[in-house]
């Protein structure tokens, strides 16, 4: 098993997974894709886990900055 970010290129295999779990609008276009992606990851991460190349789990990670204890930085997983 693999873990690493996700990335845009993980598209479909990315999209697959997660319909496993909701309902996900199946018109979702690579473009659109990317775009939610950028936003995602402006404070966000998403952690893959693989097996032979297919995306098998994952995990976001939020980041949250604080102004308690000296300004800390929290991660929400």
């Amino acid at each position: 098993m693999e873990i690493d970010k996700l990335v845009k290129t993980d598209f479909e295999n990315y999209l697959d997974l997660m319909r496993q779990f909701r309902p996900i609008d199946s018109d979702i276009t690579y473009d659109t894709f990317c775009q939610i992606y950028d936003k995602i990851f402006t404070n966000s991460e998403i952690y893959v886990a693989r097996v032979d190349n297919k995306i098998v789990g994952s995990i976001t990670v939020i980041y949250e900055q604080k102004f308690i204890n000296n300004l800390a930085m929290y991660a929400h997983i």
